[in-house]
């Protein structure tokens, strides 16, 4: 099939975007697989983290690769470059969803025959299971990509929506999307080359941490990405935003010490917390952070005006009881709130 005369750019952005890609070179110091001049020792290199594929290099002469990759419980950040043109052809594929950030230079695809050009800082390419790939590497390209197995984008699915049907497949538009648009995936690969980072290797990550950072980043893929099960995903989140509301609700009415973390607030209500933060803000016109600290101001109130100096009772020490560390910055707000210092409530009961 022909290409399009004319290629098809990847969607504006805002150039100030641009600044969003840092280099992640840092960060995967620790990780490379291979740094050569050979395209063969490359090409078998790349074979431990992609799946077998054929590179085709313009002028050997100018060849140069380096693979920096760290792999969690079902997601990779790869950070990649090749010191000239070169051109990677693929065949379809079913374990996993790429997702490629360029950071220097451009990725030329070609989809249904058009050429889809993916520029640094305006977009990130979609290389989804089940279709060929066919893109052009420019000279000196660099590019950090996200690598999601089909069996952590169901993990996630599950999570996301319960009901939705397990037996259709996933299947994700693009190939190119506006980085506005994917921001949120790309900020999840780049918290975990962050992580990475801190570690020598892979196996010093503890496991509940590599399963959380990949549960967070299929998750921002499919709450990001066009895909066929969007509408079950935006439905369970309606549904699931109502009954989580009220158990978040019930849950910071109930507590007796500040103990609770919007995190763990989303946990037991069952929903994720951007779930929780959007049905919140919703329903109760706030996020459910600032719904706590109001109902814990209000709870520290109660106290103080319940207590007798004379048992020990501190202004400090129910602050802090009740999450509030800074004893001057607890006192400012109380008094906005309540229109006296809390030690004047404190004194008086």
């Amino acid at each position: 099939m022909r290409m399009s005369a004319t290629a098809e750019p990847g969607v504006q952005a805002d150039s100030a975007i641009g600044a969003y890609l840092p280099s992640v070179s840092d960060e995967l110091r620790a990780y490379e697989r291979f740094r050569t001049r050979s395209p063969e020792e490359a090409q078998l290199g790349s074979v431990s983290f992609l799946s077998p594929h054929r590179l085709r290099v313009r002028d050997t002469s100018e060849f140069s690769a380096l693979a920096q990759v760290a792999d969690a419980d079902g997601a990779t950040v790869c950070h990649v470059r090749y010191g000239c043109e070169v051109t990677i052809e693929r065949a379809p594929q079913q374990e996993y969803l790429a997702v490629l950030a360029p950071i220097t230079g451009e990725l030329e695809l070609e989809h249904r025959g058009r050429r889809h050009v993916v520029v640094a800082g305006r977009a990130l390419a979609v290389l989804p299971p089940g279709r060929h790939v066919h893109m052009r590497w420019a000279p000196g390209s660099e590019v950090f990509s996200l690598r999601l197995d089909v069996r952590t984008l169901r993990r996630a699915m599950r999570t996301l929506a319960p009901d939705a049907p397990e037996d259709l497949p996933l299947r994700f538009a693009g190939p190119v999307v506006d980085l506005r648009a994917g921001v949120s995936v790309y900020g999840a690969a780049q918290l975990l080359a962050t992580v990475f980072g801190q570690y020598a290797h892979p196996e010093a990550v503890p496991r509940h941490v590599l399963r959380h950072l990949a549960d967070h980043a299929a998750g921002a893929a499919l709450l990001s990405l066009e895909h066929n099960h969007r509408d079950e995903i935006r439905s369970a989140a309606r549904r699931r935003g109502c009954v989580g509301v009220r158990t978040a609700v019930d849950l910071i009415e109930g507590e007796t010490s500040a103990v609770l973390t919007v995190a763990e607030l989303a946990r037991r209500s069952g929903v994720t917390t951007r779930t929780l933060e959007m049905a919140f803000r919703k329903a109760m016109s706030v996020s459910p952070y600032a719904y706590m600290q109001r109902q814990r101001m209000q709870k520290a109130h109660l106290e103080l005006q319940a207590a007798d100096p004379a048992d020990g009772v501190t202004v400090t020490g129910v602050a802090m009881r009740w999450g509030f560390g800074h004893a001057g910055r607890f006192a400012a707000r109380y008094r906005q709130t309540f229109g006296v210092p809390p030690s004047s409530t404190l004194r008086c009961g």
